[in-house]
């Protein structure tokens, strides 16, 4: 994670106050906790968007007396959100463009309930967590990933 590093470890006048907390991705990858890219993409997406999300809370929360100062804080958190996410964009097309392939989506829940997501999938069995799959995948595959995955 250099890159990242470089861009947090920027100019400190023209970095914002709060910078989003790399260190706990940081020291998964160390210990080789992912065992897929795919993985750690995941959570470096969130821990991106939860950035994203305070910064639209800053903006939307100032109080009047403080509009100015709340601006410049969220242009500065604005362009780190923006070079992180163009440092994720480059990293995943240079890991994903090969052979025709577009783009990777994290994670497909696949199974008969309609009603789960990422949190309560678990509980919808036989309902399974897929992560990898990309725009080559075909519907055909999640079906024999799902029959593979419900048989163990």
């Amino acid at each position: 994670m250099p890159t990242f590093d470089k861009i947090i470890d920027g100019d400190k006048i023209e970095l914002p106050e709060h910078l989003p907390n790399f260190g706990k991705i940081k020291s998964l990858l160390q210990l080789e906790f992912y065992e897929h890219s795919a993985d750690a993409l995941k959570d470096l997406h969130d821990l991106i968007h939860a950035y994203n999300v305070g910064l639209n809370v800053l903006l939307n929360l100032c109080s009047p007396q403080e509009i100015e100062e709340t601006k410049i804080e969220a242009e500065r958190r604005e362009n780190i959100y923006y070079s992180v996410m163009e440092l994720l964009t480059k990293f995943e097309t240079s890991i994903t463009n090969v052979e025709g392939t577009l783009a990777l989506f994290f994670s497909v829940y696949v199974g008969p309930s309609r009603s789960f997501n990422q949190y309560n999938y678990s509980l919808a069995l036989p309902s399974v967590m897929l992560s990898g799959t990309n725009t080559e995948t075909t519907v055909g595959d999640l079906i024999e990933s799902y029959k593979k995955h419900i048989r163990k």
